[in-house]
């Protein structure tokens, strides 16, 4: 029997909604595979060697391989300009000096028992301090300070990208304390970063935006290579922008009243090493707590 108009709409609309039947099933499988697939991003992980805490320490002058620190300048001054050295420091003091280390130890004791923490040391010379008023001597030692500027942002990159889980924290010590700060203030705030300590930093500015010790009495003073660029003309590196707002919450500067690295008033070497104690008798106990607050937060 020959098809009416009225058989052939009908056919064509029962074609057109098995059609349609048959479009929203192959898309009902498609959302299906996308959203219960094996190809789930389940976001940034941690690489296996990275702890919940990755601490990145930057030594002092002369605290790496033996060198000249601050403490053997004394001694080579009180004994006419011989130099004089300790006998090699083992395990962690080796790496990044005595004061970071007691940092270290400290908050690894503070903090739960469930939470694991690593030290990564920052490979760089941190050459000994200059024993000579030549320029060229503390334009080479300011050159240290900026391999070791690099080291530490190659270091804090390097653990962000492999640990990016993890509270990183940063803590360096005189001539340490200044590579680490120029390294802050080249990559700006940096999530990871929970907490810092720059002790003793050769860089301060009066107007740095970073937390303070209110006893220490420093906050107007400026660092050594400040005062290197103001009455020296030495090419210190030293930068006279302030760390980043961001930072201040976080980063802590530890600088004693009389520490003629980090509070100057003139650049002069016989003053420096006649009163460099205040510069080497810091304890870490006055910024544990600040380090195991921002920790913890």
């Amino acid at each position: 029997m020959p098809l009416t108009t009225t058989d052939l709409s009908r056919r064509r609309k029962t074609l057109l909604a098995a059609g349609g039947v048959a479009v929203v099933a192959a898309v009902g499988v498609t959302v299906g595979v996308l959203v219960t697939g094996d190809g789930e991003d389940d976001g940034p992980t941690n690489a296996a060697s990275c702890s919940d805490v990755e601490f990145i320490g930057v030594a002092g002058s002369g605290q790496r391989d033996g060198g000249v620190s601050a403490e053997d300048a004394v001694d080579a001054e009180s004994t006419d300009g011989a130099e004089a050295t300790d006998a090699p420091s083992t395990g962690i003091v080796s790496e990044v000096g005595s004061i970071v280390a007691d940092t270290y130890t400290n908050l690894e004791a503070d903090l739960p028992e469930d939470t694991s923490i690593n030290l990564r040391a920052v490979d760089y010379p941190a050459m000994s301090v200059p024993l000579s008023l030549k320029k060229e001597t503390w334009q080479e030692y300011f050159g240290s300070v900026a391999q070791g500027m690099t080291a530490t942002e190659e270091t804090i990159n390097g653990t962000v990208e492999e640990c990016p889980l993890s509270k990183v924290v940063v803590v360096g010590y005189s001539q340490g304390a200044m590579a680490a700060r120029r390294a802050l203030l080249d990559l700006g705030p940096v999530d990871n970063i929970v907490a810092g300590v720059l002790i003793g930093d050769g860089d301060k500015l009066p107007d740095d935006q970073v937390s303070t010790i209110s006893d220490y009495g420093t906050d107007d003073y400026r660092g050594i290579s400040q005062m290197a660029k103001s009455e020296w003309n030495i090419d210190s590196g030293g930068s006279d922008e302030p760390l980043p707002a961001e930072w201040e919450s976080r980063i802590l500067s530890a600088c004693r009243d009389g520490d003629v690295v980090c509070a100057l008033d003139s650049f002069n070497l016989g003053s420096i090493l006649d009163d460099i104690s205040a510069h080497i008798n810091y304890d870490a106990e006055d910024w544990r707590g600040f380090l195991a607050e921002k920790v913890a937060g």
